[in-house]
């Protein structure tokens, strides 16, 4: 759950623009770094991976560099064997998904490792549990949503994002939809 206080801030357009290039820039580079500590590999032995200079390596590592293409990262994702995810969200959905900057959320399960499967997660597939256990999680996610929605209408950053005039028109249905299908309910 998000601070009134800190959320406050996103109010100023400069504000929001420099959190999210700086964020972005960041988990990037931490990731990539993440990525390349759990194989093991220097910065030299990754660099050769990707038939590139280990001083690349280091430029992409380094959050300040931000000059990072999208042909790179998929060529960092393949070598690795981990998918890549690139698309615009909403201010709540991006600040959700950054919340977890652990080395765990960093370092996503390769291909190979999710493939892999214990014989208890099998049973738990097999007898109905694991699915239980997921929809446990998935309710609690929506349920994260929701008050992140509510708590971006009581402080007036729906407004501030452009958003208070689909609300006001009746629009919040097909707003909602886009950004978590959440109930109008939720919102107001």
């Amino acid at each position: 759950m998000f601070d009134r206080r800190k959320l406050e801030k996103f109010r100023e357009k400069s504000f929001r623009d420099g959190y999210l290039q700086t964020t972005v820039r960041g988990w990037i580079a931490y990731q990539i770094q993440a990525l390349r500590e759990k194989t093991g590999l220097t910065q030299q032995a990754f660099a050769e991976r990707l038939g590139k200079k280990q001083s690349t390596i280091s430029r992409l590592e380094n959050s300040e560099y931000g000059k990072v293409t999208v042909q790179t990262l998929l060529d960092i994702a393949c070598s690795l064997d981990v998918a890549l995810q690139v698309r615009f969200v909403s201010y709540p959905d991006f600040l959700n998904s950054v919340m977890d900057s652990s080395v765990v959320a960093m370092q996503p399960a390769t291909v190979y490792e999710s493939l892999m499967v214990e014989p208890q997660v099998l049973r738990e597939v097999q007898d109905g549990t694991a699915l239980a256990q997921v929809s446990g999680t998935a309710q609690q996610s929506q349920s994260d949503n929701r008050s992140l929605v509510q708590l971006f209408g009581e402080s007036g950053l729906w407004d501030a994002a452009g958003f208070g005039n689909a609300i006001g028109q009746g629009n919040i249905g097909a707003l909602n939809s886009a950004i978590f299908a959440t109930p109008r309910s939720a919102v107001n």
